[in-house]
């Protein structure tokens, strides 16, 4: 099955399901195949059976064996006709393997070669320029950087801060990095790094997009059931850290613990001393054994994330 396989690759696909029965691709093929192949398959299965017949059979002895001697005679025929038929197949893999290895690439091939290494290698490839929105030194054609006019950025109004302050590099009241600003004939032209769909979903030097998240964390603190599940809050909160090497685990543990204790004795604290806005609350014994003893909860430990673009300006 092999060496039918070895002669019909590159000219006829062969599901993997009809390669499990030799009756099954025999099947196929005299189906599917076309007539040239056909043919050679033919042709080698012909020469195949001839080489296989043991010329011993052609002089047989007329007298009688014992069948002791035929049994072994016949295992030695057997064992014979084995070694012959996977001297065949590998003399004709070996065959094929050295005629692919020693095949030369066509012209089109060596062009299209070529003209891959030129485009991943080329000064157009390799240009770099600043984000204007995340202040990154990012590839042009890796990361689709587009020159878009400001007035026609989307979601712009994130880029406003809040509060605003005598460093700040302000284009019509927009928080961007100077270097990724063109002025041309006095209007601003921005170089961004993303899809402009994408924009409401992220965080822009420094001007995280939490209109809608205050809203859920405002819901997520509603209610008398106490303590939270962490699972609410690493929904709505992730963590990113940006430097290279390894996240030091033993540092995040002392930033991120919670202990079951403290935040027990910490809500029975707040129910007795706060009672304007902790006195209906109900402290759930249940809640307070699905927290840690004194680690951090899973739930935070998967949404923290690493960048190790050091050039990033949070």
């Amino acid at each position: 099955m092999q060496e039918i396989l070895s002669r019909t690759k590159g000219i006829l696909p062969v599901p993997s399901k009809i390669c499990q029965r030799k009756a099954a691709l025999v099947a196929f093929i005299t189906e599917r195949a076309p007539q040239d192949l056909l043919d050679l398959l033919r042709t080698l299965g012909r020469q195949k059976r001839q080489a296989q017949q043991p010329s011993d059979d052609l002089q047989r002895e007329p007298r009688k064996r014992k069948r002791g001697q035929e049994d072994g005679q016949a295992t030695w025929r057997v064992a014979q006709r084995l070694e012959e038929e996977e001297l065949c197949t590998d003399s004709m893999d070996s065959a094929l393997l050295a005629e692919e290895f020693m095949r030369l690439p066509s012209d089109a091939e060596s062009k299209a070669c070529y003209r891959a290494f030129y485009d991943a290698t080329s000064n157009a490839a390799l240009e770099m320029t600043i984000c204007a929105v995340c202040a990154r030194e990012v590839s042009v054609q890796g990361d689709l950087v587009t020159c878009i006019p400001l007035a026609s950025l989307p979601h712009a109004s994130r880029l406003i801060p809040r509060i605003q302050h005598p460093a700040h590099d302000l284009y019509d009241g927009k928080l961007l990095q100077p270097d990724g600003v063109i002025t041309e004939n006095g209007v601003p032209n921005v170089k961004v790094c993303a899809l402009p769909e994408e924009y409401g979903r992220w965080s822009q030097c420094g001007n995280s997009a939490m209109s809608n998240a205050w809203q859920r964390i405002s819901s997520m603190i509603q209610g008398d059931l106490m303590p939270r599940p962490p699972a609410i809050l690493a929904s709505v909160v992730s963590v990113t850290f940006i430097g290279l090497g390894e996240l030091p685990k033993r540092w995040l543990r002392t930033t991120f613990r919670v202990r079951r204790h403290t935040v027990h004795e910490a809500l029975r604290w707040l129910k007795e001393n706060n009672t304007k806005y902790y006195g209906g609350i109900e402290i759930n014994p249940q809640r307070i054994r699905d927290l840690p003893e004194d680690d951090v909860p899973i739930e935070i430990w998967e949404t923290i994330c690493q960048c190790t673009d050091t050039g990033m300006v949070p």
